[in-house]
């Protein structure tokens, strides 16, 4: 089964360790880009990887994590690739509660013709409460 808009928590965790999924981490702040990738590093779900749509959410040269802006589609593919992505991967995106990362990620995601996106059902606040497994 392929998801393209929600998957639940209890799905995921039972995909966790499905290969070809792809599991992206798109918490941030409005006011303070650098609070999202500060939480990644904190706790995340596990494979998971740190993906904003802000060049400024973050400042490493580590692996896994990316940052996508409209100018820059192929690099966010090539990105993708690295981790694994091809055009049977399924790709889910998660925020702390769905809200407009998790929304625009989707669009932007959709927009490269990627069509296996789903975006986790009440987020990483959803996931902690239901005491799946984390990092960290």
């Amino acid at each position: 089964v392929k998801y393209n808009t929600i998957i639940t928590p209890a799905t995921l965790a039972d995909n966790l360790h499905t290969p070809n999924w792809l599991i992206l981490d798109c918490r941030n702040t409005l006011l303070n880009n650098s609070n999202g990738y500060r939480n990644y590093i904190q706790s995340h779900i596990p494979s998971a990887y740190y993906c904003c749509l802000d060049a400024a959410c973050f400042d490493t040269k580590n692996s896994n994590v990316c940052s996508y802006s409209s100018s820059e589609p192929i690099e966010m593919i090539d990105k993708l690739g690295e981790w694994g992505f091809d055009e049977n991967t399924q790709i889910v995106i998660y925020e702390d509660l769905n809200s407009s990362y998790t929304d625009s990620m989707w669009l932007k995601l959709r927009s490269l013709g990627l069509k296996n996106i789903a975006v986790l059902q009440g987020g990483f606040t959803s996931w902690r409460e239901q005491n799946l497994p984390m990092t960290g």
